[in-house]
């Protein structure tokens, strides 16, 4: 075998190598990458947090209780005010519903007075019912809004996360 053709053999036999170098280093970072992807999705689809859960509860006490005698419940346009304040605040979707699935107030205040419709699996019914918080979607709690008799008035819905 002449010089030339060893110097072609070696470089081919480099350029594999190279080749199956970098091709290894592709496979490990995908992997990774594909972990990486997989560990954020799970994050998203146990989401909601904690603080979502306590910002709702602290939403549903306050539409129930405040101000003494004559609670935002009570009053359909202060009420709306009050979520649309929220809303602008935080920058998450509020919405007010009663025991019958009504809207009462809303983010999207063009909502009020229409059928709650967009849990599929009915976690704002069942909510009231047995006054669990669940969590639905992606990112929406749901607890129930009782008052300090126990009696169940309806649910607040709370985004989980910034979605304005």
């Amino acid at each position: 075998m002449s010089a030339n053709n060893q110097l072609i053999v070696i470089f081919i036999g480099v350029l594999f190598l190279a080749l199956a170098f970098v091709s290894m280093k592709y496979l490990l970072a995908r992997d990774s990458w594909i972990r990486y992807g997989n560990q954020a999705q799970e994050q998203i689809l146990n989401y909601p947090t904690t603080d979502a859960l306590n910002n709702a509860s602290i939403i549903a006490t306050t539409v129930i209780e405040f101000p003494d005698g004559n609670a935002l419940w009570n009053q359909p346009k202060l009420l709306q005010n009050y979520v649309d304040v929220i809303s602008k605040k935080t920058g998450r979707d509020v919405v007010v519903i009663d025991v019958n699935g009504v809207i009462l107030a809303d983010t999207v205040s063009d909502n009020v007075g229409q059928k709650w419709a967009q849990d599929k699996e009915g976690e704002v019914m069942l909510t009231i019912m047995d006054r669990k918080p669940r969590s639905f979607g992606l990112m929406q709690v749901v607890l129930p809004v009782i008052d300090d008799s126990g009696k169940t008035f309806g649910a607040v819905v709370l985004s989980s996360d910034s979605t304005l």
